[in-house]
């Protein structure tokens, strides 16, 4: 992955360039509900949402008329409340209560409950929210530091001053990148529990960027290696993406564990 997503593949970016990269070509992205589903048809998608459509065998509760345009753009305007809704999701919501002030406030512009009612609750669920959030904070926070410890009693691992972890797994006896260099890899990358995030391997295209583009640990991994190598290293968070994270594909405080290939340097 550029640390983060590079504009031609996701490579691995510095958390600044990553705020600033374009959203990846191929991002990972979870097992399609579609594929070897009888119920859907893959190759039917909604234009906004981009999700499968249900044939007709299976029908959507509760059933809803969408003959004219003023149905179809108002099933449109539920659709987007529910995206919404979905965004803004935590565990207990009441859709009965949804749809509720939904209808109490379109109807007659009134609710039952006053700002001052409501206020108190918004502030109890943040507050659910971010204690959650802390633990598993501390969760990712153990777990990567538990990875780390253990991955460094092994034999064929090195350790720099950083934190950085690497083993050689091919030497190459090319030249080394520096630190304007830009490159061509092949790489894999993997959470501690081999979960596989981003590949250019799997997507069978060699990933081109600059070594002052990609996360730190990267940075500093490429630096050391000649062309053709091919090391495994694990970044810990600091040298990955930090507490910040990668959007949803990888989750803030992760260490992260990669295959890297330098293939090339081009000047």
């Amino acid at each position: 992955m550029r640390p983060q997503w590079s504009k031609k593949t996701p490579v691995l970016r510095s958390d600044a360039a990553a705020q600033r990269a374009a959203t990846p070509k191929n991002p990972p992205t979870a097992p399609s509900p579609t594929r070897n589903n009888p119920l859907f048809t893959p190759d039917i998608l909604c234009p906004y949402f981009k999700q499968p459509i249900l044939e007709p065998r299976m029908a959507l509760q509760p059933e809803v008329e969408l003959t004219t345009d003023e149905q179809k753009v108002s099933y449109g305007f539920g659709l987007q409340f529910g995206d919404q809704l979905l965004r803004n999701d935590f565990p207990g919501v009441d859709l009965a209560a949804v749809m509720a002030g939904l209808q109490h406030w379109y109807n007659e512009r009134q609710s039952l409950l006053a700002d001052g009612e409501l206020n108190p609750s918004y502030d109890a669920i943040k507050a659910k929210q971010q204690a959650v959030a802390a633990e598993l904070v501390a969760k990712r926070e153990a777990l990567a530091a538990q990875f780390m410890q253990a991955n460094a009693q092994r034999p064929a691992v090195s350790t720099t001053a950083s934190g950085l972890q690497y083993e050689v797994l091919e030497a190459g006896e090319g030249a080394s990148p520096g630190p304007r260099s830009n490159v061509v890899t092949h790489y894999h990358g993997t959470f501690v529990d081999g979960t596989v995030f981003d590949s250019s391997v799997d997507r069978g295209e060699p990933a081109r960027f600059g070594v002052h583009e990609v996360i730190p640990g990267w940075t500093e991994a490429l630096q050391l290696m000649r062309i053709g190598d091919k090391w495994r290293i694990a970044c810990p968070p600091a040298l990955a993406y930090g507490a910040q994270g990668a959007g949803d594909a990888i989750p803030p405080n992760t260490a992260l564990v990669f295959e890297i290939h330098l293939l090339g340097i081009e000047e």
